[in-house]
């Protein structure tokens, strides 16, 4: 008898211990990181120089979210470049934001030390331009074919301490190249993505 009772306290033992930790796995399970949170608006983007021969794409969305202690936009976008364009993909930032974190995988299945190449981050000291700085993507300064290829982007933003900053956002994203009368042009098509953010926390 007392032998049945000791295999039944060890049981019920184990019972509890698997009932403890299946609960700890549950509220794990359910404290991890919510999709979409703070997320307070999402704007999709499309544009294309549509060519036949040689198009370049991005496409992408805007996700704005409104935290605690600052605003932040993330930009991802999915880039198709033409073998024959040397102008590339080009996002523009306005001023009162400042890029956090930028990734590009372009041109997809290149080396680390390739891709970094083909990714610049370039800002402007004009006070009076309306673009704080801008990412080219697949840009040759020496405007030759750069053979093309696909990617992804994604850019971070957080909002500056400018005071005067804007509760409107726009982002200018213009892609390919020509030369036109023997002048280079480059951001042969262009969208401007406009989002109406409400006032800004300052970082």
């Amino acid at each position: 008898m007392k032998k049945y009772f000791i295999i039944w306290i060890l049981f019920l033992l184990l019972l509890a211990l698997f009932s403890f930790t299946a609960f700890n796995s549950e509220k794990e399970k359910n404290s991890a990181a919510m999709i979409n949170q703070d997320l307070i608006q999402v704007k999709e983007f499309e544009v294309s120089t549509n060519l036949s021969d040689s198009s370049t794409t991005a496409k992408g969305n805007v996700y704005v979210q409104k935290l605690q202690d600052q605003t932040r936009i993330t930009i991802v976008a999915s880039v198709v470049i033409g073998e024959n364009d040397w102008g590339g993909i080009s996002f523009y930032i306005p001023k009162g934001w400042t890029i956090s974190s930028a990734l590009s995988s372009y041109p997809d299945g290149s080396s680390s030390n390739a891709t970094s190449n083909n990714a610049t981050i370039w800002n402007t000291a004009d006070t009076e331009s309306k673009w704080k700085s801008y990412v080219e993507i697949g840009r040759s300064q020496t405007q030759a074919p750069t053979s093309g290829g696909t990617g992804t982007v994604f850019l971070e933003l957080t909002s500056d301490e400018n005071p005067s900053i804007s509760d409107n956002f726009s982002l200018l994203v213009s892609v390919g190249s020509e030369i036109k009368d023997g002048v280079p042009i480059v951001g042969t098509a262009s969208t401007l993505v406009k989002l109406d953010i409400g006032p800004a926390e300052r970082v």
